[in-house]
């Protein structure tokens, strides 16, 4: 499970062989804290993409080689725990998805203009109810964390209810 001193060293370097590397070797651990607040294989999966790249994305918050160990798990139950917690407290209604032209409908895009959406809540709206894309399939097109992307989804059907109600 745990890497040598090296390749925490390289990791914490940004070198993509040791992030691969620490990446598997971190697997059970870190899927075993998620899985004590995280139900659901999928969310799962999902918090521990989303722990992978606030680790990477924030590497240099580790000082020492020495501490990835317990920076991992820390940032696996931080995530976990807050992903419990905005699971459990919903911050926007949820909105019908039938509302939302299916990708069967050639007018998805006028239908989206007429909506004051900011482009990644468009695009992403358009890719999760245009082209049926699964949220994986969304994060490796757009790049974008998950949570985000579906943050960026609730936004955008927060906003058309709301125009709707008008």
């Amino acid at each position: 499970m745990n890497v040598s001193k090296r390749t925490a060293k390289l990791f914490l370097q940004g070198d993509e062989d040791a992030t691969s590397e620490v990446y598997y070797a971190y697997r059970k651990l870190l899927f075993f804290i998620i899985s004590n607040y995280v139900d659901g294989e999928q969310d799962r999966e999902d918090v521990y993409q989303e722990v992978f790249a606030k680790v990477f994305e924030h590497r240099c918050d580790c000082a020492k080689a020495e501490g990835l160990h317990y920076y991992l798990c820390q940032v696996a139950k931080t995530t976990a725990i807050d992903f419990g917690r905005k699971k459990s407290n919903k911050i926007y209604e949820p909105f019908e998805e039938e509302t939302v032209p299916s990708s069967g409908d050639s007018n998805l895009d006028s239908y989206l203009d007429q909506f004051s959406l900011d482009p990644d809540e468009r695009a992403i709206a358009g890719y999760r109810f245009g082209f049926g894309l699964s949220w994986k399939e969304i994060v490796d097109l757009t790049g974008i964390p998950m949570s985000t992307a579906k943050l960026r989804c609730k936004q955008a059907l927060g906003k058309i209810k709301k125009e709707l109600e008008k």
